[in-house]
């Protein structure tokens, strides 16, 4: 966090009911106004395992 703006990164990982390897990673990108969110935009992206 640096002023009133912050990101995360993520990774989750997972199973699919045909028993193939999910991972999934991302970011959130936060803004904050008041001591409170303004605002969350999630990008993220499926790869295969």
């Amino acid at each position: 966090v640096v002023g009133n703006r912050g990101a995360s990164e993520w990774t989750l990982t997972g199973t699919t009911t045909d028993g193939d390897h999910l991972e999934i990673r991302g970011c959130d990108l936060w803004t904050f106004r008041d001591g409170q969110i303004a605002r969350k935009d999630s990008y993220w992206k499926i790869r295969a395992g």
